[in-house]
């Protein structure tokens, strides 16, 4: 019952939709080689912010080549420097330690994300590298990620033009 004082953030936009519905058509899934498409149960486990809202990814490759993908193409993003976030915990015991990547506007290189049992929010800031955005995450051997099956919770995605994280802002079928 005591306050804890008051955050003040600018005023920033999630360029994300369906921020936490991973299932929805906004969130393309791909696949390569001998990659499958990712396999989404929405609503899989209780969220960071305690709401049944969390969903389970499965990405599963075999080979270097291979890659299985979950993206959202944005809308067009000028050369500024954006951050994306994502909540994400391994979905089992046996996904502890296994690596995903994330990347976003700038279409460089992946960041490497080791699953633990905890929920972690995953920051990553990039600068556009063109006029479209896309906000990907991925099992992708070549890029460092881990072979086979790798399941993972996911929440909370975000992409915001600005050099720093604010709080989630959720969104469904708009920004």
């Amino acid at each position: 019952g005591e306050p804890l004082g008051i955050l003040i953030e600018e005023q920033r936009t999630n360029l994300l939709t369906y921020s936490s519905y991973f299932a929805n058509a906004a969130w393309g899934k791909g696949a390569a080689g001998t990659g499958s498409l990712p396999v989404v149960n929405p609503n899989d486990t209780i969220a960071p912010d305690g709401t049944m809202t969390a969903d389970a990814v499965t990405f599963n490759v075999s080979v270097s080549g291979d890659q299985s993908t979950l993206i959202q193409n944005t809308t067009t993003v000028i050369p500024t420097v954006y951050t994306g976030t994502v909540w994400l915990k391994a979905k089992t015991p046996t996904d502890v330690g296994k690596i995903v990547l994330l990347r976003h506007v700038g279409a460089s290189s992946f960041t490497q994300i080791t699953l633990t049992a905890d929920w972690a929010r995953v920051v990553r800031v990039e600068t556009a590298a063109n006029t479209i955005g896309s906000y990907t995450l991925a099992l992708r051997p070549a890029s460092g990620s881990s072979t086979g099956q790798v399941s993972c919770h996911i929440w909370g995605a975000q992409l915001e033009a600005g050099a720093f994280p604010t709080s989630y802002i959720p969104t469904v079928a708009s920004q």
